[in-house]
């Protein structure tokens, strides 16, 4: 393998924190097993990496399959009704998509990916373009099954039930979820908290969202695997500490969401984890949640080659030094909430992001040239160049 959002309704109710959330930065590392998760998944998500298409036959001209949240929503949220956002902002989070159809000011990821492999067709939205379109993203999706928003297992199912719908060994089938789930995981950890439990409740009540989402990724990756895909291409949770909406809650709570973004990724990867005192437990199984992790299903699916795309770094990065990507403001949304005049900034193209959660189309183009740039392919390779930066190495 290769390493290359929450609230509670959909798409994006905006995200607050109790106001009895006062833990510390220190007193939310405070249990022996979120520490040692969190160390241990930064340093992973230094050090893996996937392999190449080993066992499938993806080329440019492949088609996309596509199932998503609102980073690769190019249409279907608005298809099924999301009113549309528009000037005066009600805030850093969205409740449905902006003018442009989508959670962004251009076109996104995706798009662009789509494009550069020569299917650009199927990236266009499954509820607008019912005949031509592969992309089943739909914005406040999340991995795991969720009330009131059409996640992973329903993105997967209506493909799967749809007649005429297959998926062989040449399409290379994009997974990218993680961020409402996180985004999940952190109003649980402030809801127990305000409830008068302990930070070690949280902590355990958190991480089981987590757990619950990892687990839906493998079963449908494994429903996918019986119907015939063999090219994976996952994205993992992005940085969500280092967005606006989450660092606009003060530190404490910008250190949890990069602290449940990072176990996300862990678990995502290398699965379960075994807990000092548990008898050789995880967090996931103490929750009766069973997960393998991506590098180990590679092996339960004979012929499957999954590549896990590293986009927490990826931010992570970009954020930290805007500059070395041609960007000027990794900190602030670029919409303003509650005016008219002046709402949108006025050079969005230099921003990382466009909301308090999701990219400007300039990043969602940074995005999308990392992500082509991991693709087994030489003459993508020839045609776009390697990329500015690596965030991968090979682990086997």
């Amino acid at each position: 393998m290769r390493l290359i959002k929450s609230n509670k309704s959909p798409p994006g109710e905006t995200l607050q924190m109790p106001g009895e959330y006062t833990a510390t930065a220190s007193s939310c590392r405070r249990n022996r097993w979120l520490t040692l998760c969190t160390v241990c998944c930064l340093a992973l998500l230094v050090g893996t990496a996937p392999a190449s298409f080993a066992h499938g036959d993806y080329r440019k001209g492949s088609h996309l399959l596509i199932f998503g949240d609102s980073l690769s929503d190019t249409g279907n949220a608005a298809a099924l009704g999301a009113g549309i956002t528009l000037r005066p902002f009600e805030g850093l989070i969205p409740s449905g998509p902006y003018v442009t159809l989508r959670f962004t000011n251009g076109r996104t990821w995706i798009e662009r990916l789509a494009k550069r492999i020569g299917a650009p067709e199927t990236a266009k939205a499954v509820f607008q373009f019912p005949d031509k379109g592969r992309n089943y993203a739909v914005g406040g999706g999340r991995a795991r099954p969720v009330p009131g928003s059409f996640n992973l297992p329903e993105q997967v199912g209506l493909f799967l039930s749809s007649a005429g719908n297959t998926v062989t060994r040449r399409d290379l089938v994009v997974m990218a979820f993680g961020g409402n789930d996180v985004r999940d995981a952190i109003v649980e950890f402030g809801d127990v908290l305000a409830s008068g439990g302990s930070v070690a409740a949280a902590q355990f009540a958190s991480a089981q969202i987590l757990c619950q989402a990892v687990a839906s990724i493998e079963q449908n990756i494994g429903w996918l695997h019986e119907a015939g895909a063999r090219n994976l291409f996952v994205m993992n949770s992005a940085n969500l500490g280092a967005t606006p909406a989450i660092t606009v809650l003060g530190p404490d709570v910008s250190t949890l969401g990069t602290e449940l973004s990072a176990l996300f990724n862990l678990l995502l990867a290398n699965g379960d984890t075994p807990l000092p005192g548990t008898g050789g437990l995880g967090i996931c199984a103490l929750g009766m949640a069973n997960i393998q992790g991506l590098h180990a299903l590679e092996t339960a699916f004979p012929g499957i080659d999954i590549m896990l795309f590293d986009v927490f770094t990826l931010l992570t990065e970009v954020t930290a030094e805007p500059e070395a990507f041609h960007l000027s403001n990794g900190t602030d949304a670029c919409i303003t909430p509650g005016v008219l005049v002046g709402a949108i900034c006025r050079k969005p193209r230099d921003y990382v992001f466009w909301d308090g959660i999701h990219p400007t189309a300039a990043m969602h183009r940074i995005v999308a040239r990392e992500a082509a740039a991991q693709l087994p392919s030489a003459s993508f390779a020839r045609k776009h160049g390697k990329p500015r930066r690596h965030f991968t190495r090979r682990d086997k």
